[in-house]
């Protein structure tokens, strides 16, 4: 499934559920994906990349040491940059009802799954 984007971000704090992300949005056709363990560190790099911004990002919503993604989905849904949530918990998230209607991915994510959201997005 070819998409031909250029910037995937993925926040996450369990590095083998990033890399697996990261290697199967790979193959889907984003050139590179940014992966990112803390809000910090995700937020400090869409200030710092201003002019090449993600096409897309997917957020864990409970991040360690009581960190969470609220602020980067408010970062990005101020750039109509599209998103999902993602929790092992298998509800829906908690982080503000003004993100209700965002999709909300249950791990472990599964290829056909990620395909099926991903064509969604950007169908042919």
């Amino acid at each position: 499934m070819p998409l031909a984007k250029n910037l995937a971000l993925v926040l996450d704090d369990e590095w083998i559920i990033a890399e697996g992300l990261s290697t199967q949005l790979s193959s889907f056709g984003f050139e590179d994906v940014a992966r990112f363990g803390s809000s910090k560190e995700a937020l400090e790099f869409l200030a710092e990349i201003a002019p090449k911004q993600p096409d897309f990002a997917i957020l864990d919503v409970s991040l360690s040491r009581g960190d969470n993604s609220l602020d980067v989905a408010i970062a990005l849904h101020e750039k109509d940059i599209p998103f999902w949530f993602m929790t092992g918990y298998g509800r829906k998230n908690e982080l503000s009802e003004k993100f209700a209607d965002v999709e909300t991915l249950t791990k472990p994510v599964f290829e056909q799954d990620l395909v099926r959201r991903l064509k969604g997005l950007w169908p042919d």
